[in-house]
């Protein structure tokens, strides 16, 4: 292919290019021992050279030698200049660029932090200098996954550079980026749309339609779009964005190829499955023959290729295929990696979907020791996988079990989320489903009337869960054998339903139909 070309030629030509770096940089390597041996290594020519050396290996890419040479010469220029010297400053900043480009964030920050402290010193909280530090520290927060924090730097640095520049000012156009993306990532998705909708339209004037900056906006405004449960309007987007990729990349470029996966996403969102299955089978296809079956980027889109399976129906073809990619991760990967993880959880909930509980049990379990002992017990993913465990369970018949972990999930929704939260709600109900299951009647009919009292101080007396938790109330109590008190429950829910539901409404017409077995039974004796 012609990818496998260019690959050829940049072999071919990379080992002269590269023989010719190293020795420009032997070549000052020379120099600047020369120099240290005869003027010393505080002299200010041997530190010009010596800076000089360490771009240079920075250029041969052995950026583990520069930090390390970067570091005594900071030490140097600390002990020579004093701590608060600009020129140390400098020299700081440099560090934390190479640091962040070896994805050590948070060395990064605390280096960049330093750097824009005293930068403050020097130039003051208005001066260029310190509000381009300012930001990198929050670029280094963003990596960190503290988004709240980052956005809220951005956000402060915004509304600087608006009040220095002016609101049409090009030099804004990074951080508004950064706040927006910020924005995103936290979810708040009022207030991103907010902001893309002044944003796209800012760089399109400024850089025009096809400027990646403009692109890279528009991918975010269709993700947001998505976010908010707009896929139709995001599809517009992304569609116009697809055009512009392909026009300006070509149909092979990594960036096409990405937003060809959020265009079968939106299909899928949309209700679209075949197309979005069909989308996602020519996109892997791609994957494959241009990056290779093994690449990492791949195997992301044969895990969403999957999902588009299941999807659209094709669910045992889906489950065959997630245990091979499972299998594929822990070899490429490692077992222990966050997105071997995650396919191995996609598995074990579609051996469950397919109605194979005691294998997804047997997946669920492992998943759920190894969560608990790395996240702790009331971990958000430690809860939500303890839960399916317990489904799987109650699937397989092991009711005792699947009670005894429905209540480990269900304190730590209640410690997550509150004892009144709709997640506690659901996992007392299970709980209390297994009691029924077990036949411990008046432990389960004790549990439905606190239930039913919950729900109607938490969400209101005219709330559907409400109602049907009212149901199961009197429903549990037919299946006690209390069947008086049942039917009275029934001659005092059924109305409630019809004014509250409507009389065709499908819940009402289903305990109607439960109403009517407890009234046959009644009128019996």
């Amino acid at each position: 292919s012609a990818r496998f070309r260019i690959g050829e030629l940049v072999i071919l030509y990379s080992k002269p290019m590269t023989k010719i770096r190293n020795s420009r940089t032997t070549g000052i390597k020379k120099t600047f021992d020369e120099l240290r041996a005869r003027l010393g290594e505080e002299h200010v020519d041997t530190r010009e050279v010596w800076l000089t050396y360490i771009d240079a290996l920075i250029r041969d890419g052995d950026t583990e030698h520069a930090l390390t040479e970067l570091a005594l010469l900071i030490s140097v220029s600390e002990r020579m200049l004093g701590d608060n010297h600009i020129f140390v400053a400098g020299l700081i900043s440099k560090y934390a660029h190479y640091l962040m480009q070896r994805g050590k964030y948070q060395d990064a920050y605390t280096k960049f932090h330093q750097a824009a402290q005293l930068t403050y010193h020097h130039y003051g909280p208005t001066s260029e200098e310190w509000l381009y530090l300012r930001g990198k520290t929050a670029e280094c927060i963003t990596y960190l996954g503290k988004y709240e924090e980052a956005g809220q730097i951005f956000s402060e640095l915004l509304t600087t550079r608006r009040r220095l520049y002016g609101t049409d000012h090009p030099g804004i156009l990074g951080t508004w980026i950064n706040y927006l993306v910020c924005l995103e990532k936290q979810r708040d998705y009022p207030k991103a749309l907010a902001e893309a909708e002044l944003l796209l339209p800012f760089c399109t004037k400024l850089l025009g339609n096809h400027h990646n900056s403009t692109l890279y906006v528009r991918s975010k405004y269709a993700a947001i779009l998505r976010g908010i449960g707009k896929p139709n309007l995001a599809l517009i987007e992304i569609h116009r964005l697809l055009i512009a990729r392909r026009d300006d990349l070509g149909p092979d470029h990594i960036d096409t190829l990405n937003t060809r996966g959020h265009h079968a996403a939106c299909l899928s969102e949309l209700g679209r499955s075949n197309e979005a299955y069909a989308e996602m089978t020519r996109l892997l296809a791609d994957y494959r023959r241009i990056l290779g079956p093994e690449h990492p980027e791949t195997l992301t889109v044969w895990h969403n290729y999957i999902a588009s399976l299941a999807n659209a129906g094709y669910t045992n073809e889906a489950v065959s295929e997630a245990h091979t990619l499972l299998i594929a991760r822990r070899r490429i990967l490692g077992a222990d990696h966050v997105e071997t993880r995650q396919t191995w959880r996609n598995y074990a909930i579609m051996l469950a979907d397919v109605g194979r509980f005691q294998e997804a049990a047997a997946e669920l379990a492992q998943l759920t020791e190894i969560s608990t002992n790395q996240k702790g017990e009331f971990h958000p993913d430690t809860v939500d996988l303890r839960s399916r465990y317990a489904h799987c369970l109650l699937g397989s018949e092991q009711i005792f079990d699947a009670y005894t972990e429905f209540q480990r999930a269900r304190e730590g929704a209640r410690r997550l989320h509150g004892e009144n939260d709709d997640r506690t709600f659901y996992l007392r109900v299970r709980c209390t489903d297994c009691l029924m299951d077990i036949g411990d009647y008046e432990k389960a009919l004790c549990e439905w009337e606190h239930l039913l009292h919950d729900s109607r101080q938490a969400r209101g007396e005219d709330h559907p869960e409400t109602l049907k938790l009212w149901n199961d109330y009197a429903w549990a109590l037919f299946a006690s054998e209390k069947i008086a008190e049942a039917h009275l429950e029934y001659e005092f829910l059924i109305p409630e339903c019809v004014r509250i539901l409507g009389e065709h409404d499908p819940q009402t017409m289903a305990y109607q139909e439960l109403s009517q077995k407890v009234a046959e039974y009644f009128c019996q004796g």
